[in-house]
């Protein structure tokens, strides 16, 4: 299935913020290959997506 324009656009721009980042970082930078991850390049953990979901959710309200 081909993404649609904007969410190419979106992850273009973060890709794009990735690589600033790891210019920035030097050679702190784990070249991990993931599409998201820490500020250093080292994959997020599972359990931290989790958690950040859930704080979303809650944050969000009731459901209509």
């Amino acid at each position: 299935m081909a993404l649609d324009a904007e969410t190419v656009r979106v992850l273009t721009r973060h890709r794009e913020r990735q690589e600033q980042l790891s210019a920035t970082a030097s050679t702190r930078w784990r070249d991990s290959e993931y599409v998201f991850t820490t500020a250093d390049g080292a994959p997020l953990r599972p359990d931290y997506l989790t958690g950040r979901f859930r704080r979303l959710v809650a944050a969000s309200g009731p459901a209509a």
